[in-house]
């Protein structure tokens, strides 16, 4: 059986410790995405994201809804490939040296697409 005389001391150095490894999160307010901010349901949008920050940085993108990303997504640019109308929300992560430090994110509208055919029969014009 192990007995410690001076416990207080211990478990205040142990969270010292503890703390001491914590990272802050800050920001410089720089990011920003641009891309398709309208798109047809079943089109393919393209996003960029725009930093000021530098040293090792890595990206992460998310999309809340209405759609798949297609392709690398850890790159500053991304494809996603839109499936359901409505108002979707586009988000990316700057990462410098592992460390998480930017998150910003992008409105679209995804619109159903409308189409119509027309054609001459017999001197009528029909549309579908």
């Amino acid at each position: 059986m192990v007995t410690f005389r001076n416990w207080h001391s211990i478990a205040i150095s142990f969270l010292f410790t503890l703390t001491s490894f914590v990272i802050p999160l800050s920001s410089t307010g720089q990011c920003f995405i641009v891309g398709d901010d309208s798109v047809c349901k079943g089109e393919l949008g393209t996003y960029k994201l725009n930093t000021g920050l530098t040293g090792d940085t890595s990206f992460l993108w998310h999309i809340n809804q209405g759609g798949t990303i297609s392709g690398a997504y850890n790159l500053s640019q991304v494809k996603i490939f839109w499936q359901e109308a409505g108002n979707w929300i586009v988000s990316g992560e700057v990462f410098v040296n592992g460390v998480l430090l930017e998150m910003c994110s992008f409105n679209v509208n995804i619109t159903e697409l409308d189409v119509s055919f027309e054609y001459l029969d017999f001197g009528y014009l029909h549309t579908i």
